[in-house]
């Protein structure tokens, strides 16, 4: 037996007000319109316009002050264009994709900021925000000059000489360090003075 609709209910003598009253009034309509008008749309509620963002200016960048400039990339002008020049080259730039990619010297900009932050603030996240590029190119661009940069450590890293090391062992001597070559970490500890004593160590101490 077929279930009573509420257009039967209502008005069990007239077929065309049930049928009206089914398609256009009742509950079961009104979900069934409700549910048309979700299918046929993304979003329920009208998205925001999206706010373009100023691409990275570099000639922006060389205009400001040698302070800002070095806060900003990390290094002085004369360097930061000689890392450059040292890098321009290197065969990690070519492009082998369809999509342009940014100009060595934004991604220099980028890699040297990058360094030159800590904690959260060299976060991928950040830096696709504050630089306009996408988080997958911060990655990209850092690794491409992080290689070219290490491509010229024989460049300019080389191992030392006799001479080099017996300067080096001399100076040691002089800090109270007789017949070393080196240290980690470029600290000397004068082992012949006795560390300060204080507040907290005393604190600690009672």
């Amino acid at each position: 037996m077929a279930l009573r609709t509420e257009g039967k209910i209502l008005f069990p003598r007239s077929k065309t007000l049930q049928i009206l009253y089914d398609n256009l009034v009742s509950n079961q309509a009104l979900i069934e319109d409700l549910l048309d008008i979700i299918l046929k749309r993304k979003y329920l509620q009208p998205r925001r316009t999206p706010k373009p963002r100023d691409e990275f200016n570099l000639e922006k960048l060389f205009n400001m002050p040698d302070a800002d400039f070095q806060q900003a990339a990390r290094t002085t002008k004369a360097g930061f264009m000689q890392v450059l020049d040292g890098i321009c080259m290197n065969p990690v730039f070519l492009c082998r994709s369809i999509q342009p990619q940014l100009p060595i010297p934004h991604q220099l900009a980028l890699t040297l900021e990058r360094l030159g932050s800590n904690g959260n603030g060299a976060s991928v996240g950040r830096f696709s925000r504050n630089l306009n590029v996408g988080q997958g190119t911060v990655v990209k661009v850092t690794r491409c000059v992080l290689k070219a940069i290490l491509s010229l450590g024989r460049r300019y890293v080389s191992w030392l000489d006799t001479a080099q090391w017996a300067q080096i062992s001399e100076v040691m001597a002089d800090k109270g360090f007789l017949g070393c070559v080196g240290f980690v970490d470029g600290t000397t500890i004068p082992l012949f003075q006795r560390l300060a004593k204080s507040s907290i160590i005393e604190n600690n101490d009672t």
